[in-house]
């Protein structure tokens, strides 16, 4: 019989503080960074944000100024000539390529069998199987590699979850991707697999880091029966 996994109001309450809020900031556009003055006016730099502001005036439409586009934010300009400008709390996408792209945790398969998320603000990847490290993830110019006891089965990925079915009889490895790094969850089906010695000693090690890199702690682990 199935019983519902365990610290449910954990991941309610990290779910809950998931939620990306946002703070906007309205200014003339006048104000905008250097000073530029409104379209039309003598003097006027021809920025992008005063081309974005003539644009909106002429449509009627808002535009964003592209070139201000962050990580966590982004600045559109305003028909009444004004600059908008939302800062998230997280990101909503990342650099990759000389191009910006959208956070997707959604896992696809990479050449060589491992999978990635399609957007994440690492470069996060996930073993395909084997004795190759279970978690590879870089950015900046460091990188972290995370190894697991033993060799693992091919995954099965279900959207941003890849499950390595049966690393111990009736015990199954959960990595889930996320738009800035992973979960671990270990889900044991039966009280009987709960008594297995070898369950405690499941542990993200590190296989190998650049030397600037520290090692940081491991994901956590959540143990749950089903």
């Amino acid at each position: 019989m199935r019983t519902a996994a365990r610290r449910s109001g954990r991941l309610l309450a990290a779910a809950l503080a998931a939620v990306a809020l946002a703070a906007t900031a309205v200014v003339p556009a006048a104000a905008a960074p250097g000073g530029a003055p409104p379209p039309g006016a003598a003097g006027a730099q021809d920025t992008a944000e005063t081309q974005a502001v003539r644009e909106a005036a002429s449509t009627g439409k808002p535009v964003e100024v592209l070139s201000k586009r962050s990580e966590s934010s982004d600045t559109v300009a305003q028909p009444d000539g004004k600059l908008k400008t939302t800062t998230y709390v997280q990101p909503k996408r990342v650099r990759k390529n000389g191009a910006w792209v959208e956070l997707d945790p959604t896992l696809q398969s990479l050449p060589g069998g491992a999978v990635a998320p399609k957007g994440s603000t690492a470069d996060l990847r996930f073993s395909g199987g084997g004795s190759a490290p279970l978690v590879t993830m870089a950015r900046a110019g460091k990188e972290l590699k995370l190894s697991w006891p033993k060799p693992l089965p091919k995954p099965k990925v279900d959207g941003a979850t890849a499950e390595y079915a049966s690393i111990l009889p009736d015990v199954d490895l959960r990595l889930s991707a996320t738009k800035t790094g992973f979960t671990q969850v270990i889900v044991v089906h039966t009280p009987e697999a709960a008594k297995n010695p070898e369950l405690d000693q499941l542990r993200l090690a590190p296989a190998r880091t650049s030397p600037a890199t520290p090692s940081p702690e491991p994901a956590p682990t959540t143990t749950s029966s089903r």
